[in-house]
């Protein structure tokens, strides 16, 4: 039972995780593109790039998820604990971020995203979901122990790092002083342990 839910967790992940780091590396540096192009052809040409992309890597799933270590209950452990601070952070982070927001509509419309988030857990750093994230991709990683899984969560963090530059560039772009006073007080990935500090 054990191993058919570490399988279907690792598949899950190797399969829907990284068309999505790569769609955020097109959105964010061709964002005029974008732009010009409107949002209903955007989101379509993102989704038929994303629905490609999962379907090649499912069809080379076996191959991908062939390598795994045994199960561990101490990484098992450690793992679930990681993918609740997930849950927390995500909790957090969707009482800020509306579901337009979080599928770039801000970066593709810019007439809709006139508003910065800098309230709830955004007053303690600039990147909560990116943070979610990791902790939710590391969790499945120390809680399945297949090796495809690692290697996507060792990849997220630079993927994250480039992500993040492009989509500060692009923030401070939209929002100009505003910007730069806000992520001059808040940090970018660690939190500010006292949010008025």
């Amino acid at each position: 039972m054990i191993d058919s839910v570490r399988y279907v967790l690792a598949l899950a992940l190797v399969v829907l995780a990284p068309p999505a780091f790569g769609a955020w590396l097109f959105v964010h540096p061709l964002v005029r593109v974008w732009r010009s192009l409107g949002p209903r052809l955007c989101y379509g040409l993102l989704a038929v790039y994303y629905v490609a992309t999962s379907a090649t890597l499912f069809a080379v799933r076996e191959d991908l998820l062939a390598r795994r270590f045994r199960f561990d209950a101490v990484l098992a452990t450690a793992g679930i604990v990681l993918l609740l601070v997930a849950v927390v952070l995500r909790i957090a982070v969707h009482r800020q971020l509306t579901l337009p927001i979080m599928f770039g509509r801000p970066e593709i419309d810019p007439r809709r995203g006139d508003r910065l988030l800098t309230g709830g857990i955004y007053r303690t750093m600039r990147h909560p979901r990116y943070v979610e994230a990791f902790f939710g991709i590391a969790g499945l990683a120390l809680f399945t122990n297949y090796a495809a899984v690692w290697i996507v969560a060792a990849a997220y963090v630079p993927v994250m790092m480039v992500v993040i530059r492009m989509e500060e560039r692009e923030l401070a772009e939209r929002f100009g002083p505003r910007w730069r006073e806000y992520s001059a007080a808040v940090p970018c990935v660690l939190p500010k342990l006292r949010p008025g500090g």
